[in-house]
């Protein structure tokens, strides 16, 4: 990849930059829109679903959010690849963290489906 970067002008490195910030954000804002619906979802109609609807959709939300977690995950790496070769600087954790972040509130948000499924409205 230092190869392909070496090539580039500091234009083009610097618009590469900028992509992959931008697409960066988007992923994280997909994924906080889905997990905002999902959580409206859950607290609005959570205890009037079957076990059947509750299991489709959460399985759909979270086979769709594991995708944007993935994607946002591999073009860190590429992000990673480029701020390494620009600055010399590896701040990988800060990317694995945001990752381990996104899965949290994943699993936190299927809790709550969970916990709304069974709470009884009095």
């Amino acid at each position: 990849m230092e190869e392909f970067y070496s090539t580039m002008s500091n234009f083009e490195l610097s618009e590469l930059t900028l992509l992959y910030n931008s697409a960066q954000l988007e992923y994280v804002v997909v994924f906080v829109s889905v997990l905002f619906a999902y959580l409206a979802a859950a607290y609005l109609s959570g205890s009037k679903l079957t076990r059947f609807q509750v299991l489709t959709l959460s399985s759909v939300y979270s086979a769709f959010e594991l995708y944007i977690i993935s994607l946002y995950y591999n073009l860190s790496i590429a992000f990673m690849t480029l701020t390494v070769f620009l600055t010399g600087n590896n701040f990988q954790w800060y990317f694995v963290v945001i990752t381990a972040v996104l899965i949290g509130a994943l699993i936190m948000s299927l809790i709550f489906m969970a916990q709304a499924r069974t709470r009884n409205d009095t």
